[in-house]
């Protein structure tokens, strides 16, 4: 299979400039981190290599707005696609890709103004930790979840309304307590979703938000004023900021595998920023990849050495790019991960 990719990748080469996929979301496989997935403009992609090399699942072709694995049982994915009105919303897989089921039933339809076919667009999923089976999923009408795999999914909004939810986060040490962020508000629910209620910083437009897997009462979010930090489980924010500069953030990853050494990466608009104090200080982190809109970001589970980013936008040097020495240089790392690719033998 990996012979018949470069295969692809060369014909592609000869045949003219070689375009990479723009990588909306990415995922790894916390059992085995050489496996990763790659969500794309056209598709999910696989890499059994540590991202080396890349090959196009069967899926539709479409737009990936949002790709989970599921912890407990890392062969189980769920994938929604939002672009093809006939083929969107969810897709579980229970074999690490090879076959999709779509899943769908119980999902609301999308309002008039979006003109999306008949199914909704999938902001967000969540997959509980320890039930492969429970998922939550951020749509146009807040939060929906299931407890059978996708099979069907119920609203699960009390306290919320039917804000849109484009981002989700279940605390690593409790489960019960979730968040989603409807870029105007940030909910939290200590009953897996059975009900909401408002946290602080409504005026920060919290975007995305990340939970501290040792002191979970912390919080790091990304903003469209940047970054911001919670003690208090979100009640209350404050900018940690130094020497980041005013731009737009897409992805804020947390590394705390160093016990009091919270080291935190954004992608922005112009590639990647690192604070290794918990955000008190920033320092660009891009060399390597250049000046890039950076979408999504990964981090190895076992070597934090190692991360990898996906570029926002199209072009011969974007697409994948991975580190091996914590950012301080990156190599673009996109075999197979280009426009019109073939599928997985």
């Amino acid at each position: 299979m990996k012979t018949l990719v470069r295969i692809a990748f060369a014909l592609a080469l000869f045949a003219g400039p070689l375009y990479a996929e723009r990588v909306t979301s990415l995922a790894v496989n916390p059992s085995d981190p050489d496996v990763l997935y790659a969500g794309t403009d056209a598709g999910v992609y696989k890499s059994v290599d540590g991202g080396e090399s890349w090959f196009r699942l069967s899926l539709p072709e479409s737009l990936v707005q949002a790709l989970a694995v599921s912890p407990s049982d890392p062969d189980i994915l769920y994938v929604s696609i939002g672009a093809l009105p006939t083929v969107a919303g969810v897709f579980r897989s229970t074999d690490a890709g090879e076959t999709w089921t779509q899943v769908n039933r119980g999902l609301p339809p999308p309002p008039p103004f979006c003109g999306c076919g008949s199914l909704m667009p999938i902001f967000a999923l969540a997959v509980d930790p320890a039930n492969a089976q429970v998922v939550y999923a951020g749509t146009f009408q807040g939060v929906y979840k299931t407890r059978t795999g996708g099979e069907r999914w119920f609203p699960s909004n009390q306290g919320m309304g039917d804000a849109a939810a484009i981002s989700l986060a279940i605390d690593p040490t409790f489960h019960n307590r979730i968040y989603a962020a409807t870029g105007t508000t940030l909910y939290g629910s200590t009953n897996r979703g059975a009900s909401w209620t408002a946290l602080g910083g409504s005026d920060l437009r919290i975007q995305e938000v990340v939970v501290h897997p040792r002191a979970p009462r912390t919080l790091y979010a990304a903003t469209l004023r940047g970054v911001v930090k919670s003690t208090d489980r979100g009640l209350h924010w404050r900018p940690v900021n130094g020497g980041l500069p005013a731009v737009r953030i897409f992805t804020l990853v947390l590394d705390a595998s160093v016990a009091g050494r919270d080291v935190l990466y954004v992608g922005t608009e112009i590639g990647v920023f690192k604070s290794g104090d918990g955000g008190v200080t920033w320092r660009r982190a891009s060399l390597g990849m250049g000046r890039i809109s950076i979408s999504a970001l990964a981090i190895h589970p076992d070597d934090s050495d190692i991360l990898w980013a996906g570029g926002a936008a199209t072009g011969p040097d974007t697409g994948l790019y991975k580190t091996e020495n914590e950012a301080r240089r990156w190599r673009l790392s996109s075999e197979g991960l280009f426009i019109d690719a073939p599928l997985a033998p």
